[in-house]
């Protein structure tokens, strides 16, 4: 299991991606607030990586940015698949490899997965 602090890497990564995205497409935090029925308080939030974002919201969040709801969560297994050594691994309890194994394992099989597509 990812520790708190990993999640909160995960989320700001998703976040940034976001708003990178969105200032690409020259639309504001409220354009996106009012597309997916949040304040524009939310959207900083999210894209900060202050508030955690529910699937559906996720997918509501990639259809008003017009990318895919797979290149939005490819690009967090990217980020996240390039930072594993680095960040994630540090994040798991060095007690627990097995965790560490696992994760290292999924991230591996999603990206031999993504080049197959």
């Amino acid at each position: 299991m990812l520790s708190e602090n990993a999640q909160d890497h995960l989320y700001r990564w998703l976040g940034e991606y976001i708003k990178s995205i969105r200032q690409k497409k020259k639309l504001t935090q409220e354009n996106l607030a009012q597309a997916t029925g949040f304040t524009r308080v939310s959207i900083a939030n999210i894209e900060g990586g202050k508030q955690k974002v529910q699937l559906h919201t996720l997918i509501d969040i990639a259809n008003y940015l017009e990318i895919s709801f797979i290149e939005l969560l490819g690009t967090i297994f990217e980020l996240t698949n390039q930072n594993v050594e680095n960040r994630i691994a540090k994040e798991i309890d060095p007690q627990n490899s097995e965790g560490y194994d696992s994760v290292k394992e999924f991230y591996k099989q999603y990206s031999s997965n993504a080049k197959k597509d």
